[in-house]
């Protein structure tokens, strides 16, 4: 069992901070849904949007080997989304998005990693469940990655997931947070945040795969995890079951 600090009491103001001063606040407030293709009016130079679509082209087939200088720079500069933009990162290969993720993760702070990893590495990954029915290994690893900046996955990756999540996606996602350690801080801020949403398929397998790692967790959380459960009713039940069989025929092939 992890330990949650030297108290419940403790813990919980920690989390209140957490939350009050921005951390886990409303995706809206943010603009995490805007899409990198809405912003406007640019003022880059002719040469360097040519530079940026031709770093494009290198993304959409890269395989191994390291990406292109023009690239690596991006997290350094102060238009870093515009020139993200140019590059098309819809398109990216696996790979790309794997090597882009370990440049942005070590390279940026929390809010700008936050953002990547909504505007890009999500669309990303649930892009490529959706097509091939499991999740490419680099993707697969993309994620786990992300993971070390734990505040900026959970609020720019997993929160949004969680309102939208299909049974591979929840499965797949799942069992990463399952392998991975998390900072009980991050949790409780997370499954409050999840617990204040009305009952979906992800935050609802979500929760549960985080409570299984069995986390001392403050009063607090607990009320909103009894509320939740409350909330959502008996009929769930059905569902929880329904969604464990899909689960179970699709681990063995939750990423390849």
């Amino acid at each position: 069992m992890e330990d949650a600090g030297d108290g419940s009491k403790n813990l919980a103001d920690l989390i209140m901070q957490k939350m009050q001063a921005g951390d886990f606040v409303d995706g809206d407030k943010l603009d995490m849904k805007s899409n990198l293709s809405d912003l406007k009016d640019s003022t880059l130079d002719p040469k360097v949007i040519a530079a940026y679509k031709k770093v494009g082209v290198v993304m959409r087939s890269f395989k191994s080997g390291k990406l292109p200088k023009a690239f690596k720079i991006i997290p350094q500069l102060q238009n870093w989304e515009e020139l993200l933009i140019l590059t098309n990162p819809d398109s990216w290969s696996p790979q790309s998005g794997y090597e882009a993720t370990k440049i942005f993760a070590s390279n940026m702070n929390a809010k700008m990693a936050q953002r990547f990893y909504n505007v890009v590495l999500l669309p990303l990954v649930q892009k490529n469940i959706n097509t091939y029915k499991k999740l490419n290994y680099h993707l697969y690893m993309a994620v786990k990655k992300s993971m070390f900046k734990t505040g900026a996955f959970f609020k720019g990756f997993l929160l949004p997931l969680a309102l939208e999540a299909s049974t591979r996606d929840a499965v797949i996602i799942g069992s990463i947070l399952q392998k991975m350690s998390i900072n009980v801080l991050d949790v409780a801020a997370a499954l409050i945040k999840m617990t204040s949403d009305k009952y979906q398929l992800g935050n609802g397998y979500f929760i549960k795969v985080l409570l299984s790692k069995r986390y001392t967790l403050p009063t607090m959380v607990l009320d909103a995890l009894i509320n939740f459960f409350c909330s959502t009713g008996m009929e769930n039940a059905a569902i929880e079951g329904d969604l464990e069989a899909q689960m179970d025929d699709e681990m063995e092939d939750g990423y390849g």
